[in-house]
């Protein structure tokens, strides 16, 4: 990947650390094989788990990896520099990290102005009969295309539903949530997709915990830090689990499954609904603070505010 902005890595505490050997802030070590019933996922960095190589215009998977990161960092980004009271420990920045959230903000949107007509052009020209598209690009596209208002119903029938119907027992949890999420929002009630995904999403796991190398050993995991990312630190505790811990999936699934009971309850999502409800209540008590970064983008888009406007930190 090129330019990274929320998930750029803090360059000089990764080498402070790795010269004076210093204990990080607020983490703790990890045995996973002694834990046989909680789910561990080994990253070092946030985008470890996301292929972006330099062609990656080209490449369906990696320009669809690399919009979904945008796309991300554009609704942490919008909150930070618009509503910085909802996601940020002091509820305001200080100037510099104000003119940096702006100036970041401002590069993203630029960022996906240019690439996702890309993503438009390339699902125009692939044919699922011939092209073996991979699951995790359809449901990728579907949820950056959704997410960023770009949907095109007559190109999901023809390219990204197929690979979703033909490979959805193949899919990953982040792809079960960005397929919930973009299908409900698109009104789409396939009755075939939607009994799978109903069913994945109780099979699938969404709250796991993140872990990265711990020096000198190959059986011990470190938790992550605030630190490891620039300006991380300054985010209050809720944000940096749904942004950095992966949370974020789960809340757009449940908002998702909600959406499409709501719209349509003859697909059978009610049960669904109160399963995670009971499995996951802990996550849902900071369901009200997910909403609320949700409504700073749709607010936002209803005025057409640029990204380039003043940030208010009041």
């Amino acid at each position: 990947m090129q330019q990274k902005y929320v998930y750029s890595g803090n360059v000089f505490w990764n080498f402070l650390k790795g010269v004076l050997f210093t204990n990080e802030r607020g983490t703790h070590i990890v045995a996973p094989f002694r834990s046989p019933n909680k789910l561990f996922v080994w990253r070092n960095t946030q985008l470890d788990g996301y292929k972006i190589t330099d062609d990656f215009q080209d490449k369906p998977t990696d320009l669809s990896n690399y919009l979904f990161i945008r796309t991300r960092e554009r609704l942490l980004l919008l909150n930070r520099v618009y509503a910085p009271h909802k996601v940020l420990s002091k509820g305001k920045n200080n100037s510099y990290q104000e003119q940096y959230s702006t100036q970041s903000l401002r590069e993203v949107e630029e960022d996906l102005a240019k690439h996702l007509p890309n993503l438009e052009r390339l699902i125009k020209i692939l044919n699922p009969e011939k092209n073996n598209l991979p699951v995790a690009f359809a449901s990728n596209a579907l949820y950056i295309l959704e997410k960023n208002g770009l949907g095109n119903r007559e190109e999901y029938e023809r390219v990204l539903l197929p690979v979703l119907r033909q490979k959805i027992q193949h899919i990953h949890a982040e792809g079960v949530s960005q397929s919930v999420w973009a299908l409900a929002n698109a009104q789409i009630w396939d009755e075939q997709l939607w009994g799978s995904l109903k069913q994945l999403a109780i099979e699938k796991t969404f709250d796991y915990q993140v872990v990265k190398n711990e020096r000198w050993s190959a059986t011990h995991f470190q938790t992550p830090s605030t630190l490891d990312h620039m300006y991380q630190s300054a985010y209050n505790s809720q944000t940096n689990q749904m942004f950095f811990g992966d949370k974020l999936n789960f809340f757009e699934l449940y908002s998702g499954l909600q959406l499409a009971h709501s719209a349509n309850p003859a697909l059978g999502l009610g049960d669904t609904v109160k399963q995670l409800e009971q499995k996951y209540s802990h996550l849902l008590t900071h369901n009200s603070v997910y909403r609320a970064l949700e409504d700073t983008q749709r607010e936002l888009e209803a005025q057409s505010v640029p990204a380039t406007k003043e940030a208010h930190n009041a």
